[in-house]
This record gives structure tokens, sequence and C-alpha cells, in this order.
């Protein structure tokens, strides 16, 4: 009898030994909640090389393994509840009244940026400064208004939200760039202030459980960036919401630091109710590529943006006869298309970036 139970458990060991491989090759997919911010590794095709093809599969398998997100889920889900930590604490911090906060040393370091651990010498401001002269003066050549806009980190504006544990010992790589800019004439515009200044109004301005800003902050910046290009262009006016009653809408929402985490209970965000007006039409939709086409007594314009002019781009095609937009990460890509520039002629080109993309702008050339 006990030989015929030795039997029974290996041959249940040795099925859950291998079906996650089977399940693996037979590529059948189950969907977990988890957001890992990449993509994973797709099934290689063999092309000639056994040691490539080897390697390449490795690395997919180990990315597509049957029960591997569902076994990240559960203990994801584990981990938060039982001990309220983040289960991916090198992605994601969780801070006081629920806040979360991005901090991921592989995509802009936010946190330890704002502690003041990322050293700036004076060559690399001077590099950074010496990409946004060369790129101004080429489009001055071309009787292009150019407008370089920063996004505030979340933790810029709600540092108080942070746990205690993490301190601010010194200026952050924005503090040392931006006045390095504006002294020699490039023309930022620094959302920081308006939206430090509009915090104790207002009682989010930021996603909880998002790396981004919602829609109220996303408007103030807004105003912000309007009212700067209406000094050069007197048709552009900002659009105009009666901010003293905010209402906030009743269904909740996830957040993608949410979906990093992969938990499945969390007190989710709430995003504020706008109408926006419409006067112009969106052509072509994209991830990458949004054009929409305003009133004709308007500038054209062309901006490159990241994830958070999302919440912008229903604002601020608004102001424009025609704008391209561009999902381009310029630190990433280190180039500019000339050509599509030329090729556009707009009246104004605007850089788009959150804060903690800015200090990458050192290893440019234009």
């Amino acid at each position: 009898m006990k030989r015929y139970i030795k039997i029974f458990y290996f041959i249940i060991f040795m099925f859950f030994l291998c079906v996650p491989s089977f399940m693996t090759f037979s590529n059948i997919n189950i969907n977990a909640k988890i957001d890992e911010k990449r993509t994973k590794a797709i099934r290689p095709q063999y092309e000639g090389s056994i040691i490539k093809y080897i390697k390449a599969y490795n690395k997919y398998f180990k990315d597509n393994y049957f029960g591997r997100d569902i076994a990240i889920y559960f203990y994801s889900n584990i981990r938060y509840s039982l001990l309220h930590e983040s289960p991916v604490p090198e992605k994601v911090i969780i801070g006081k009244d629920n806040y979360l906060f991005f901090c991921d040393k592989n995509d802009g370091n936010s946190i330890v940026d704002y502690q003041g651990y990322i050293e700036l010498n004076s060559k690399d401001l001077e590099n950074i400064y010496v990409w946004f002269k060369s790129f101004n003066d080429w489009l001055h050549q071309r009787n292009i208004k150019f407008y370089f806009v920063i996004a505030p980190d979340k933790q810029t504006i709600y540092y108080d939200k942070l746990p205690d544990t993490i301190k601010k010992v010194d200026t952050t790589a924005a503090d040392k760039i931006i006045p390095y800019l504006i002294n020699r004439g490039i023309p930022v515009i620094d959302l920081r202030s308006v939206l430090l200044k509009s915090k104790e109004f207002y009682e989010e301005l930021y996603y909880k459980t998002d790396t981004h800003w919602n829609k109220l902050g996303a408007y103030l910046g807004y105003r912000k960036i309007i009212e700067q290009v209406s000094k050069d262009f007197i048709s552009v006016a900002p659009a105009q919401y009666n901010l003293d009653v905010v209402k906030y809408s009743d269904k909740s929402h996830d957040g993608d630091l949410v979906k990093m985490m992969g938990i499945s209970k969390y007190l989710h965000h709430k995003d504020v109710i706008f109408q926006y007006p419409k006067n112009y039409t969106l052509e072509s939709p994209s991830d990458t590529i949004i054009n929409t086409t305003g009133k004709s007594n308007l500038p054209k314009a062309m901006i490159y943006r990241d994830s958070f002019t999302a919440h912008l781009v229903p604002l601020l095609s608004n102001n424009f006869s025609y704008c391209h937009y561009v999902m381009k990460y310029i630190h990433k890509d280190k180039e500019i298309d000339k050509n599509e520039i030329e090729e556009m002629k707009p009246d104004i080109l605007m850089i788009i970036i959150v804060e903690r993309y800015l200090k990458y702008y050192k290893e440019l050339n234009f």
C-alpha cells in the first residue's frame, strides 16, 4: 500500500513539474493581472544558429512559462495583504494615505533623483544647454518658436506623502538644470511651481495609484503652457473652467502603479469631471501619432510628447490650427527627424517631458 502511495505522489509531482513546460510549448496563454512595464520576449524562430536559438528560447521561456504570471499575481496579493509591502519595491513604493510612487532606477530613477543623489557636474549642465541651444537656433532660423515644457514628477508635488524613510539630502537634477537653461535664454516652461501652489486648494492633482497627474493637474499645467504661448501668438487663449467647484467621478479606477504591483484590491483613485471643449477634429490617432485640426486662424504646432501629455491633448488641440503629436522619448532615440519638421513647417515646436527624464539630455548631440 505504501508503495502505491509513493507512486501516486511521484506521479502528482511529475505532473506539476511537467505541466508548465507542456503548456508553454503548446503556446497556451492565461491572462493574469500584472503589468511589468516592459515587452515580454516572443517565441523565437530558428534562423540557422542553434546557439542563438537556444538563448532566445531560454529568454522566451523565462518570460512566458505557464503559471508564471499567476504565481506572481498570488505572491503580490499575499505580500501586500499580509505585510502591506510593495511586492515590487524596486519599481513601486507605498507612501502615506495610500499614495503610490514610481521608483524604477532604469526608468528615470525618480526617487533617488528627488533625494538629491543624482550627480550632475558643470560639463553635464553645459552639454544639456548646448543641445537645447543648437536645437533652438536651428528652429529660429526656420521661424519656428520653441517651448520646452517640464511636467513635475509626482513626488515633487506630493513629497509629503512619501514614506518617512525617504529623506531629501540635496537638490534634484531639475533644480540644477532648469535655472541653468533659463538663465541662458532657453524657453523653458517649468510647471512645478503652479502645481505646488495649487495642491493646497484641491483634493488631488495626481492619481494616488498612478504615475501621472489627473485631469485637474493637467489642466493647471495646460493653462500655464498657453499663458506662455499667448505672449508670442495673440490668437491663442486658454480654455477657462470654474475651479471653485471641482467635482470628482463616483467611479473608481486602477492605475499603472497598481497594475505594476499586480494586486487586485487597493483604494483606487477617482478622476476629476471635466467637459472638455472640442473645437478641433481628431485624425488618425494611434499609440505614437495623433493629428488634430482646429480653427484656421491659430498657429500650427508639432509636439514631441511622453505619456504625461495624454490629458493635455484634448486641451492643447483647441489652440492650434493643426497639431502633430509624436510620442517620442528623445533621450532614448537620441535624435530628431529634421526632415519631418522642415516638411511640416510648424509655427511652434514643443517638447513636453516628465521631470525624471530631464537629466538624460546630457547624453545628446544635435
